[in-house]
């Protein structure tokens, strides 16, 4: 039996050996169409919100939000701030493409830097340090675009999360991101009532002055499951519902091993790519059982990534797995809370990273098994005593569920 995962911008093929009982949950397959479409008609009929051109009347100026380069987000001619929060700013090729459609039109783009300036909003929920940039402040009106999909903290990501987090202050992304936030159990992929995350988030955006919100459900195939323009919350609870359908991923039991496919642009770098392993683990469903091994396909052709958070992720795992859990009391800065969900998800289970560029004494240096390809990886899990397998395609896009469950 051969199966296939998504890696890079294309496939990988294993070969399932001999004895091994393979897991090959169906892939929902949702009706999906060309963004422009989806989102012209988002636009047209906008949710709990005026028209846009209605909320921007009598504005002199404008701030569009937009994620960073690891979110397959047709950005489009909706571009001035790069919402990157503490990842890299895009490239001079990235910033090209993105105004490929505006140029001409008055319209600049520019990367948030989560030091500064920053305007200070106030404290928010449970004493939270709220701030966002300056830019998004002062700006006649805020608009944001984002995608719709399961996030590890905010339940998903998308509505007030691309000006709330994505263009906030350091200050907030530690907060956020620290274990106070990590380890509660409504701060989860797919869980969106009572979140604590998710209100920080939303205070954040509402007092920074986002009123309208541009969100996409990207499908498997390429093109957008839903789009939904409007009042952030309003748009976000909508489309939350259709992606929670789009990537159930439903899972009779946990398996010895998971071969998880990632996919770009999340397989980048290791930092993104990561959360392949810590979804399907820390996850509302267990995929892999104490013991077992997550495989993650991933090409990383950035390495662990070039923004401050990403190093201070490796960093922080680099100084071992048991001092980064004893830690969890110190605040976090932000790129440390990744480590910190990582080192959680590697506790009675291997993460192997199978099919990347970078040096296998580097992973190995952070905690991670490595592989030269995801054949190899599954071969050594086989000769280990691994016999369920469970193979997901796209684990970054999906959320595990019971079978026969509710997504």
């Amino acid at each position: 039996m051969r199966v296939r995962v998504a890696f890079g911008s294309g496939t990988v093929e294993v070969e399932v050996p001999a004895g091994v009982d393979a897991e090959v949950p169906p892939e929902p397959s949702p009706r999906e169409e060309p963004a422009v479409d989806a989102v012209r008609r988002a636009l047209d009929a906008p949710s709990g919100s005026p028209p846009l051109a209605a909320r921007a009347a009598g504005a002199r100026d404008a701030v569009v939000a937009v994620p960073d380069a690891t979110r397959a987000c047709p950005v489009g001619d909706l571009l001035p701030l790069v919402a990157t929060g503490m990842h890299r700013a895009p490239t001079e090729a990235e910033r090209a493409a993105m105004l490929a459609g505006v140029g001409g039109r008055g319209i600049r783009i520019s990367a948030h830097d989560p030091r500064g300036p920053i305007r200070d909003l106030g404290a928010g929920p449970g004493g939270a340090p709220l701030g966002v940039a300056e830019a998004v402040a002062a700006a006649g009106i805020v608009v944001s675009l984002g995608v719709v999909e399961p996030h590890p903290c905010a339940g998903f990501s998308g509505g007030w999360k691309t000006v709330g987090i994505g263009c906030a202050g350091e200050a907030t992304i530690a907060f956020t991101h620290a274990p106070r936030f990590l380890d509660h159990p409504r701060c989860r992929p797919g869980v969106l009532d009572r979140n604590p995350f998710a209100e920080v988030v939303r205070e954040n955006a509402r007092r920074a002055g986002l009123r309208f919100a541009v969100n996409l459900v990207p499908g498997p195939g390429g093109g957008v499951v839903a789009a939904g323009a409007g009042d952030p919350g309003v748009v976000h609870r909508l489309l939350a519902a259709r992606a929670r359908d789009a990537c159930a991923l439903r899972v009779k039991a946990p398996a010895d091993c998971v071969l998880a496919g990632v996919g770009a642009p999340k397989d980048a770098n290791l930092y993104q790519a990561t959360r392949a392993a810590t979804i399907l683990v820390l996850g509302p469903v267990e995929a892999v059982r104490p013991g077992g091994t997550v495989i993650v396909a991933a090409p990383c052709p950035e390495g662990i990534g070039a923004g401050e958070g990403e190093k201070r992720f490796a960093a922080a795992l680099r100084d071992g797995r048991k001092a980064l859990l004893e830690s969890r009391d110190r605040p976090f800065l932000a790129g440390e809370q990744r480590a910190y969900a990582v080192a959680r998800a590697m506790a009675g289970r291997r993460i192997v990273i199978a099919g990347s560029g970078i040096p296998a004494a580097d992973l190995e240096a952070m905690g991670f098994g490595s592989a030269p390809d995801a054949a190899s990886a599954l071969a050594a899990a086989v000769a280990a005593g691994a016999r369920r397998l469970l193979v997901v395609p796209r684990a970054v896009a999906s959320l595990p569920v019971p079978d026969g469950g509710r997504p």
